[in-house]
Formats: C-alpha cells, sequence, structure tokens
C-alpha cells in the first residue's frame, strides 16, 4: 500500500472561500486571505477589512477627502459641498 498526499484545494477549488487562496500542503491545506480582507472572526472564509473604520488609508494625506469601503480596498471621494481648485500656469 503507498499513501500519497490528497490535493484538497484542487479538489475542492473553493475550499477557503472567495476570498482566500489555497496552498496544498502534505497532509492538510494553508488557506490565506486575499489582500484588504482577514479571516472571519466566525471561523469561516475571510471578511473585507474596512480601512475607512480602521484608519488606514491616505484620504487625509494631502487633501481631506472622504473615505468610502468598497470590497477589498477603499475609494476618497470629495466631500459634498466642497470643491477641488487647480492652479494653472
Amino acid at each position: 500500500i503507498q499513501c500519497g498526499d490528497v490535493n484538497e484545494c484542487s479538489e475542492d477549488p473553493f475550499i477557503c472561500g472567495q476570498q482566500a487562496t489555497c496552498a496544498n500542503t502534505f497532509g492538510g491545506f494553508n488557506c490565506q486571505c486575499l489582500s484588504g480582507f482577514e479571516a472571519n472572526p466566525a471561523g469561516d472564509g475571510c471578511v473585507d477589512i474596512d480601512e475607512c473604520a480602521t484608519g488606514d488609508h491616505l484620504c487625509q494625506q494631502n487633501f481631506p477627502l472622504d473615505c468610502v469601503n468598497i470590497q477589498g480596498s477603499y475609494t476618497c471621494v470629495i466631500p459634498p459641498g466642497k470643491f477641488l481648485y487647480m492652479a494653472q500656469k
């Protein structure tokens, strides 16, 4: 009898969920969340990181822009009622 590794990642491409990658190991596998996602505290898959809530964004760096969370990232928008003025030479 020969024993061999079962590649769980190949057998079930979604074993780690949609927002994660799967890496086969001998006798098992590891899941790693994609950038902008973190392990779900409930223990299954990955969930979006809200960079706006955590303050991990650059929207306030050069001009006070509002941060809007999107899946896996964030975007910066001009606050309502504000305008950007660009100097021209």
